[in-house]
């Protein structure tokens, strides 16, 4: 489930990084900050969300085939109501080769990310657990 959130997040940038006239906030050039916010965000939530480093792990790699759907699947919404004349395998084709890039980073800050959360996490349940009083310990 967690691997479906970035892939949503990634596809986007994917799209952003391509087409950032028409995804929000509108601009001529892809803003790294947003590349930034939206790579990040959803990774650390991520990395929070997760128990083990196995998880996080494969939630990096369970994200890459839903980046490509998310990343394609917004490339072709303009070509189902006609907007454009172009055939759809061009497009697919143009959104793997040239969105290559934002998808490399966007698995390494999956990865890198979620394990800074998972980090997190897991410190803060230790630094909880040693400042339960005595009475609350398993024995």
């Amino acid at each position: 489930m967690l691997s479906s959130f970035l892939g949503l997040a990634g596809g986007y940038a994917v799209f952003h990084g391509l087409f950032p006239t028409v995804t929000f906030p509108p601009e001529s050039e892809p803003s790294a900050g947003v590349l930034f916010l939206v790579l990040v965000l959803p990774a650390f939530l991520a990395g929070l969300a997760s128990d083990e480093l196995v998880p996080v792990v494969l939630q990096a790699f369970a994200a890459l085939p839903f980046v490509v759907l998310v990343a394609t699947t917004l490339a072709l919404s303009p070509l189902a109501i006609g907007m454009t004349i172009v055939l759809p395998g061009n497009v697919v084709a143009f959104v793997l080769h040239f969105g290559l890039p934002v998808l490399v980073i966007a698995f390494f800050v999956d990865l890198f990310v979620g394990l800074m959360g998972l980090a997190l996490r897991t410190g803060l349940f230790a630094r909880a657990a040693r400042s339960m009083p005595p009475s609350w310990e398993r024995r």
